[in-house]
């Protein structure tokens, strides 16, 4: 099974980058929290991920190129190099 879930947090310093299995339980405990009230099939698909395969990603957004760029040699960027789009948003 594959899935995502995105929460507004603050992206991670060094220091607290981790993906041991008990940040996966931490991370499943609040996601259970964070969607509580949703479709019960939300909280089905939690209670059957094991802990170990959860893994935080920060993502990271910035604005679109105005232009283009060059200087000795040109470049062309094409799709999301161009206009990164976050992957929630389609």
């Amino acid at each position: 099974q594959h899935w995502w879930a995105f929460l507004p947090d603050p992206p991670r310093t060094g220091s607290e980058v981790s993906n041991n299995q008990m940040d996966g339980e931490l991370m499943l405990e609040r996601l259970k929290q964070e969607f509580s009230g949703w479709s019960p099939e939300i909280y089905d698909l939690f209670l059957s991920t094991k802990p170990e395969v959860v893994k935080r990603r920060d993502l990271y957004d910035r604005p679109p190129l105005k232009k283009g760029w060059c200087s000795n040699f040109c470049v062309s960027l094409l799709g999301d190099a161009a206009h990164p789009t976050m992957p929630n948003l389609g």
